[in-house]
């Protein structure tokens, strides 16, 4: 997943540098559907020989992977929002929660996109307890994981590149936000990817496992 999440990267800097406005967000939200396509074929590829259902992985990959790149991101708007009325209200805020804030909500975000793509996938499996269960739990603790270490990456970023006086040269408004976002993307679907692939091998080197045990117990 790191290669469709560089590729990502790429188009939505060329897009904020080339393109007028108004034409940069009507291309900007057709990418992550082109990203999630690249990543269910690669998907695909991978697990054709292994998965009884190779072609419902691709689809539930793309369609998870949409949905819940869509509700996720309604997840961060909203506690956004939650946080935007507070302060406005004239409520008292810690320090403490400002630096724990953009954590909590990398995670809200992370378990409602993974949740949503590992639902999607389970399908793909067959047993509920052996596979699905375990898929669903991995791709969510994945989630959760991959959000929280890119929303750290993209802090540790945007400070050296603010000591580096990286945005001397390019200090455009859709930088400054655009750059810290596409960092913590890139970190969170490679860690994703990573994470889940490890439990993709275990759970299909489990199958094998039990299909050799069945075969042999049937000449015994």
């Amino acid at each position: 997943m790191a290669l469709p999440a560089l590729l990502l990267a790429a188009s939505q800097l060329t897009i904020a540098t080339a393109l007028p406005e108004l034409m940069m967000y009507q291309v900007a939200i057709a990418l992550p559907f082109i990203a999630w396509l690249l990543i269910a074929y690669l998907q695909f590829r991978l697990v054709r020989y292994h998965l009884r259902r190779p072609r419902l992985w691709q689809a539930t990959t793309i369609a998870g992977g949409v949905v819940g790149n869509a509700v996720g991101g309604v997840v961060m708007l909203m506690a956004q929002r939650a946080v935007d009325d507070a302060v406005m209200g004239g409520e008292e805020i810690s320090d403490w929660f400002y630096a724990v804030y953009p954590y909590v909500q990398a995670t809200l975000m992370g378990v409602a996109n993974a949740a949503i793509l590992g639902l999607a996938q389970i399908a793909c499996f067959d047993e509920t307890m052996g596979e699905r269960v375990p898929w669903f739990c991995a791709s969510i603790a994945a989630g959760i994981l991959g959000a929280c270490f890119g929303a750290l990456a993209s802090h540790y970023a945007l400070g050296a590149m603010v000591t580096a006086r990286f945005f001397d040269f390019i200090s455009t408004p859709i930088m400054l936000n655009l750059l810290p976002l596409l960092i913590a993307a890139v970190v969170n679907l490679t860690l994703y990817g990573l994470l889940t692939g490890i439990c993709m091998k275990k759970l299909l080197t489990r199958r094998a496992g039990l299909q050799r045990a069945d075969l042999i117990g049937q000449f015994e």
